[in-house]
Formats: structure tokens, sequence, C-alpha cells
């Protein structure tokens, strides 16, 4: 099979009897009506709730090249249609800098879930092969027509990504440069070789050759059904490392009554603030607690996803400097004690996404509290001229124990991490709850 331009950038049951399957089928109607498959469960537009949603938002991905042979640090996705029709997620691969490098469609099947495995995007150019040939049905799957567009996308097969392709992928995550961009980058250099980013999927009726940040994209391909659930895991092998937590649920306003233009949108940076995307915008505001053991030098860490236009030149930028993007500018963050005596804390998140270790920025005291993180950055106003911007952080929190051993043994595991959302303290929907 030739590669598709839009890269660019079991064990069966035993036969039933006639009974038994009549039966069968009669029980699969009751659960499907009983439980109104037919609509997945949604809750209110501008909650950022866990529910079935049109876009996930995965906040930052980690993976070492460096340990491709060996299983090291890595991240991999969950994705899951909730609802019994069959439907297609558009993934994109965005760099720390905002830059799109990759997007593929997944055909998902009724109640069908997908693993992405992103060591295995990055280290042996292996996508997820789906398709409506390809993907196991289920006996609740509802199979609509399939999307004439795509006709000409499925079905892939690995190594996929190749050549320039793969190379496009690997060092626009890493801060390298591209010989195809005239020896730009997309991304920050970080001194390592760990590909970071994060990833949007979005909902979609038909298969396009485009990114979200491109013309038409919303117009003519994207859906607003909210069908998708997603979570997120990081590992590494080598050293017992295991984190996960939920993917950022974002509902569309199905009705297409909620949002008009003005109003602020998920990709309203992408669609000139004129709300054709119909995606609940993030908060701005939040609060998360906090600890830090200087004996263990490990403490709470954040995921830090912002809102930025991101890295509008094609060709990026030159390696070593920053866009005229970025740096994005720091946010107000006060630590708050646990007698409520506040300090500023210089956090510095100047990057679309990244993960941010509180013991190299707060002071050994206080050991312990709550912080006030105020994301927004746009003090121009940008495009609603109220300087509120989107944001979105992950609180980790590590299990602080003194690990005793020998000089000569191997360094202790890493510490194993609880992960939780800090709290929304406010929201930038019409009618929008400001923050405290």
């Amino acid at each position: 099979m030739k590669l598709k331009p839009f890269f660019t950038a079991g064990y069966r049951s035993p036969r039933l009897g006639a009974l038994a399957r009549v039966v069968a089928r009669t029980v699969a109607s009751l659960v499907v009506l009983s439980l109104g498959f037919s609509t997945p469960a949604s809750s209110e537009l501008c909650a950022v709730d866990e529910v079935p949603a049109a876009t996930l938002l995965i906040p930052h991905f980690m993976v070492d090249l460096d340990a491709c042979e060996t299983s090291g640090l890595n991240t991999v996705i969950k994705v899951t249609n909730a609802s019994p029709t069959t439907t297609l997620a558009h993934l994109t691969f965005w760099t720390d800098w905002g830059a799109p490098v990759l997007h593929y469609e997944i055909y998902l099947t009724g109640f069908d879930v997908e693993t992405l495995d992103l060591a295995d995007h990055f280290c042996n150019g292996n996508i997820a092969i789906t398709g409506p040939n390809t993907s196991p049905h289920g006996h609740l799957s509802q199979d609509p027509a399939f999307p004439p567009e795509c006709e000409n996308f499925f079905p892939f097969e690995n190594p996929a990504l190749t050549g320039a392709l793969l190379d496009r992928l690997r060092l626009g995550h890493t801060g390298q440069s591209l010989s195809s961009s005239g020896d730009n980058c997309f991304s920050a250099g970080h001194g390592d070789n760990v590909a970071r980013g994060y990833l949007t999927l979005d909902v979609v009726n038909q298969c396009a050759l485009l990114f979200p940040n491109q013309f038409g994209y919303f117009s003519e391909v994207v859906g607003f059904e909210n069908k998708l659930l997603g979570e997120y895991f990081y590992s590494d092998s080598s050293t017992g490392f295991y984190q996960s937590y939920p993917a950022v649920h974002l509902e569309a306003d199905t009705d297409g009554m909620l949002f008009s233009p003005g109003d602020h949108t998920f990709y309203s940076r992408f669609v000139s603030a004129l709300a054709i995307d119909r995606r609940e915008p993030l908060p701005t505001t939040f609060g998360a607690s906090f600890v830090r053991a200087d004996s263990a030098a490990v403490g709470t860490e954040l995921l830090v996803w912002r809102e930025s236009p991101g890295l509008n030149d094609l060709q990026g930028a030159e390696c070593g400097s920053s866009p005229v993007e970025f740096p994005l500018a720091a946010p107000d963050v006060l630590a708050f004690d646990e007698e409520e005596n506040p300090i500023a804390v210089p956090l510095s998140a100047d990057l679309q996404t990244q993960r941010l270790a509180l013991a190299d920025i707060l002071p050994p005291s206080p050991a312990a509290g709550w912080l006030r993180m105020d994301m927004s950055h746009d003090a121009q106003g940008g495009l609603f001229g109220d300087g509120l911007t989107q944001a979105w952080v992950t609180s980790l929190t590590p299990r602080l124990i003194s690990i005793a051993r020998a000089p000569d043994e191997p360094p202790a595991p890493a510490p194993p991490y609880a992960g939780f959302p800090a709290i929304s303290l406010d929201n930038i929907c019409p009618g929008r709850v400001l923050p405290p």
C-alpha cells in the first residue's frame, strides 16, 4: 500500500443454537433500550467533566527515544466510543510550541476501544490499524454507511510512518532541526531525546487532509456528537514508574444554541473566535494542594497545558530561539501554607505544554499547602479583549517515603504518584463564572 498524503503533516464463542440466538438478541435489545445507549450520557456544558465528549485533550505526553529498545518512558492512550454507532476520531500530534506534526483518522465501531502506544508510533512507525474491514464489530455495534471520502484512507498498513515522515515526528517533538523546513525546529529543546507534546482527538464526519488549524476543518470535517471517552498512562518498566489520568473531555454544543461569535470556545484560536467549533472552553484559574519533602527531593508536580495561537509558521522557527508566540507570560501563582500565609511562586510555564516539579521552584518552607493558579497570559486581550486564556492543570502528588538502600544498590524506583485534575475556580463560557 502507498502511504496516504494525509499523514503530512481471539477467542470466539461457540456457535449458539437457534433458541439461544433468539434469546441473546432479545436480551441485547432490552439492554440497549433500558440503558438508553442510543444517546450517550451527557452533562451540563462548561462543567468540563468526564462524560462522553466530541473532543479529547491529552494535555501532555512523553516518550524517551533513547529507550526505544529497552521499554523506557512511554505514554499510552486509550480512546473509547461510548455509543453504539461507528464514529471517526481525528488524532492530531502537537508539539510544545503548538505545531501540528501528524494526523490520521481512527475508525471506532460501536462501543469500541482503541489503544495507542506512542512509543510504537515514535520508535517503530506503527500507528493504530483500524477500518471498516479491519476493526472488530460486536453484535451491539451499529454501522452506518461509511463516508465515501474515507475509501482512499483505509486500511492502513504498518509501519505507516517511514523516512521523512518518521523523521518529522521524532525531530519535530524533540526540538531538533528538520532539513525539510530549512533546518528550523518545531518544538523547544530540552537537552534530552524525550519527545514531548500534546494530543487532540476530534469526532469528525469524514476523512480529510487537514489539521485542525487549517481552513475548512471546522466548516466541513468536524462533527458535534459527544461520543468519546479517553485515558492516558505514563509508564517506565525500568524504574517501575506508572501513572494514569483521565483525558480532558470537551463536550460540543450539539444543538448549536449556546455559543455565538465572540464567545470563548476550545478552538477559538483556529476559528477567529467565531465559535463554529462549538466545543466548551477550558477554565483559566485553578486550585490544588501541594506537598514537598526536601530529604527525598520530591514533591508535587504539575502537568500544565496553556492556550496559545501555536506555531503559525509552517516552516517552524530557528532552533535555539523562541518563536514570536513564545515564551508565554508567567502565570499568577500563589502558594498558601496551612496557616493561610501566601507567597508568590515563580512558575515558568512558558510553553503550551510542560511538566513542572514544584520542588525546583518552591522554597523549603512551606512544606505543604495549596496553590491558586491564574494561568491567563494574554495581557493585550487577544481575540476577546478580556485577557483570558484557557488552561488545564493536573496535580501529581507522590507518596513521600524514605527507601533505605546500600551505597552499591541501584537507585530506588521513582516514587508512585497520585494524579488528579486541579480544581477549576472559574469558567469562560457565556454567563461566565469569574474566579474568586
